[in-house]
């Protein structure tokens, strides 16, 4: 087993170079968000446009055929489904299932299981009650369920899925969410980390 040295490690891996590239990543972080302010429209097509490519790859791997024209009708809400195939894809959108959707994962763990179980089912509610200000944004919170590696290194694991549009409407949600938490001092009993862009697997 590995050991790690959390106070001299750390040390030497702030040599200039290094910390010379983290101001770096922030610095393009900010004009990421800038860019994103600036073009709204152009990525809004975009987004459309990869919706739907994707929507039509992942409903042709599962055998479920239709028309680009027909599928961009369905996407974009201007037409009914008229047969199986199109009921499926409609479906998948109304239940917010991918590509609709992405996922974000939130993790929590702690060393005493029954505080790091309760903490993930008090960050459940907390953003239960903020979602709640905002019932038009699309949402469904899954869990709290054991993590999948249920404990490490004397650590219980739990884990909230949610089903959402990685928005910045969403990402604010959280970041709302996780400043209740704080507030409550549950970090004292469970840590959270949350993945944006998850594949479920935490």
């Amino acid at each position: 087993m590995r050991d790690f040295d959390f106070i001299v490690s750390p040390a030497k891996l702030l040599t200039p170079e290094i910390v010379q590239m983290v101001s770096s990543i922030h610095e393009h972080k900010g004009k990421q968000e800038l860019f994103l302010e600036a073009n709204v429209d152009e990525l809004k097509t975009l987004l459309e446009v990869a919706l739907i490519q994707s929507t039509g790859a992942s409903n042709r791997i599962e055998g479920i055929f239709t028309s680009d024209k027909r599928l961009e009708e369905l996407v974009s809400k201007k037409a009914e489904p008229r047969n199986r195939s199109e009921q499926e894809i409609a479906y998948r959108k109304l239940g917010l299932y991918p590509p609709f959707c992405g996922l974000c994962v939130v993790g929590f763990s702690g060393p005493k299981e029954i505080e790091v179980a309760r903490a993930a089912a008090r960050f459940s509610a907390l953003l239960g009650r903020q979602a709640a200000q905002q019932p038009d944004l699309p949402l469904r919170v899954l869990g709290p369920t054991p993590g999948n590696i249920e404990k490490i290194n004397e650590n219980y694991r739990y884990k909230l899925t949610i089903k959402c549009r990685a928005d910045k409407r969403f990402r604010d949600l959280v970041r709302q969410t996780l400043g209740l938490y704080e507030q409550e001092k549950l970090p004292s009993k469970a840590t959270v980390v949350v993945d944006m862009h998850s594949d479920g697997d935490i």
